[in-house]
């Protein structure tokens, strides 16, 4: 510029020394349209009817043009039609010439196999991540982790919890209201069992000793415990209905189940083979009711809404399970009252029983009806999904709405 400002620019020297030593053309934008300069570029500009695709030179693109051009097709397909039927949108039979046989043979195979509650949350909640996980068997490969992670705590409490209520059961023991006596021998009892369940604990990490201290108390201090919080809970619980069957198992073949209620062969629904694992129904066989209860040592809550949408199957599945297994072992009709998810995080405030919220309240509000009615919908989620999984159907999520809480810790 001839200047900056008020001020007046004075031209370089470099440029009129340059200018003797070089030819100087001058060059605008105009000079630069229909050319590429990098792969990068060339793929931006792949569908653009500005480009003269064909008329590239270079082998070296020439051979990647066709990849490029499929791989912004099937983009395309995603945002502009995600639910048009398209292999590339998660239902892989939809291209009648392009059937993969290997994919069909294992669908094929899935038609008699027994599906868990859990597998088909999954699927509810995102089709896609079961196709990865169920169908093509991928795995994900984790760092070693000298903590001890929260599934293996649970399944120690689990067993834990398992072995002392199946004792006290055989002792005709009952917690609830109990004499100060009764719950120096629980607790004794309790302390006793975690202390055998814990000891390869210990050995397995070095980090151990926080989550055993958890455990057996604070500060060496019982009342400092999560056994005792718990047993103090069962003591002070204000239900009519008492714990009465532990880690029921239907279709899952182990040693550690309930042996008065347990079914080794998978429960049948319409053609449909179900298994699992029931932590603990509770019940009150003057009034012929029950309540299903699930341990978690996590923060985890379920509301009436996941299981109306799909992506909280298994508590109602596992009210449709004891009504079988009770009727068919047992000849005995029970109706449920309630859903609850028990929660064993130490922290004070989200400790203990904690009943899904059903919406009614009152004196006359009957819970079994809202209950069934809950069944029923989780049921035909259930027959819904695995239409869809033999049809090939595996689509992303639908809970878009939801994305932080479906995607948040999604391995893919």
């Amino acid at each position: 510029p001839d200047s900056q400002g008020d001020k007046e620019t004075v031209r370089s020297t470099f440029l009129d020394e340059f200018e003797k030593n070089f030819v100087m053309s001058y060059k605008s934008n105009d000079d630069y349209i229909n050319k590429i300069f990098s792969a990068e570029e060339l793929q931006r500009n792949i569908n653009a009817k500005t480009f003269p695709i064909e008329k590239i030179d270079d082998a070296t693109f020439n051979s990647k043009i066709k990849e490029w051009k499929d791989a912004v097709y099937i983009d395309q397909i995603r945002n502009t039609e995600p639910s048009a039927p398209s292999p590339y949108n998660g239902n892989i039979f939809s291209d009648l010439d392009n059937h993969n046989e290997i994919l069909i043979s294992r669908l094929s195979e899935m038609q008699n196999k027994p599906y868990s509650i859990s597998q088909l949350e999954t699927y509810t909640t995102c089709p896609f991540k079961y196709f990865l996980e169920r169908v093509l068997n991928l795995e994900v490969t984790e760092e070693p982790d000298e903590e001890i992670e929260a599934v293996e705590i649970g399944s120690i409490l689990h067993a834990i919890l398992f072995e002392f209520y199946t004792k006290i059961r055989d002792k005709n023991i009952i917690l609830k209201n109990c004499t100060d006596k009764i719950f120096s021998i629980a607790l004794e009892l309790i302390f006793k069992i975690a202390d055998k369940h814990t000891s390869e604990m210990t050995k397995k990490s070095p980090f151990a000793f926080y989550e055993e201290e958890k455990i057996f108390g604070i500060n060496s201090k019982k009342e400092n415990s999560l056994l005792y919080k718990f047993l103090m809970n069962e003591r002070t619980d204000q239900t009519n209905r008492n714990p009465n069957y532990f880690e029921v198992s239907f279709g899952v073949k182990d040693n550690e189940h309930d042996e008065l209620l347990y079914s080794d062969e998978p429960l049948n629904f319409e053609n449909i083979q179900l298994r699992g694992k029931i932590d603990r129904i509770d019940v009150n066989k003057h009034d012929r009711t029950f309540e299903v209860i699930d341990y978690k040592s996590g923060s985890k809550k379920i509301t009436k809404s996941e299981i109306e949408k799909g992506t909280s199957l298994q508590l109602p599945v596992y009210i449709w399970a004891v009504k079988t297994l009770l009727s068919n072992q047992l000849g005995d009709e029970y109706s449920p009252m309630a859903i609850t998810i028990y929660n064993l995080k130490y922290k004070e405030d989200i400790f203990g029983k904690n009943s899904v919220s059903l919406g009614g309240r009152g004196a006359n509000f009957n819970p079994t009806h809202v209950l069934n009615d809950l069944v029923d919908i989780a049921l035909n989620h259930v027959k819904k999904s695995v239409e869809n999984i033999l049809a090939g159907n595996f689509p992303l999520t639908l809970f878009i709405a939801d994305k932080e809480k479906v995607c948040r810790y999604c391995n893919y």
